[in-house]
């Protein structure tokens, strides 16, 4: 270990730009997928009809493997930032977005019966209890997102790119560093 900090620290200047990228990357697809899941989350919550119908196709969509995809994202969106945060998107999104879901309707029935007694409204129910209840829900698929993001982050740089962490991994390794 002491070796591999030595190194570390004498490729300071060197890593600097990468890990930039990489955090830039990271931090760009986790907000996307924060955004994209919490909000679909709402809607498939929301709606009783488009949950039967999405969230079958979101379950299944998790079978494609993206690093498949991650090359068709580069053909299509060239070598910019663009396809590695979506790779990251794609990667944060499913963990936000299901937990979310199962949390918004895991709500304690019993505390909805009460609101509604008192008659409160669907949009009072919605955010005096079903939010705050999702709440534990989200943030641990939040905390596998943020795990998912560094792997999606290198995965799109692996495929196609000149800087980042993951462009400097397989430089490394075929430097046999």
């Amino acid at each position: 270990p002491s070796e591999t900090f030595l190194v570390i620290w004498q490729s300071y200047p060197i890593l600097i730009p990468h890990i930039l990228q990489t955090l830039q990357e990271i931090t760009l697809g986790l907000l996307v997928a924060l955004v994209t899941g919490v909000g679909l989350a709402a809607a498939l919550d929301l709606s009783a009809w488009l949950r039967r119908a999405i969230y079958p196709l979101l379950v299944i969509s998790q079978t494609i493997p993206i690093l498949a995809l991650a090359p068709l994202l580069i053909i299509w969106f060239g070598f910019g930032l663009t396809p590695k945060v979506l790779v990251v998107t794609l990667f944060c999104f499913f963990p936000i977005a299901i937990n979310t879901t199962d949390g918004l309707s895991a709500t304690d029935p019993d505390l909805l019966a009460l609101l509604r007694a008192m008659g409160a409204t669907r949009r009072q129910l919605w955010l005096k209890v079903r939010l705050p209840s999702s709440l534990p829900y989200f943030f641990s698929g939040l905390r596998i997102a943020a795990t998912y993001s560094g792997v999606g982050a290198i995965v799109g740089e692996w495929v196609g790119a000149s800087e980042g962490l993951g462009i400097y991994m397989l430089r490394s390794a075929n430097a046999f560093k």
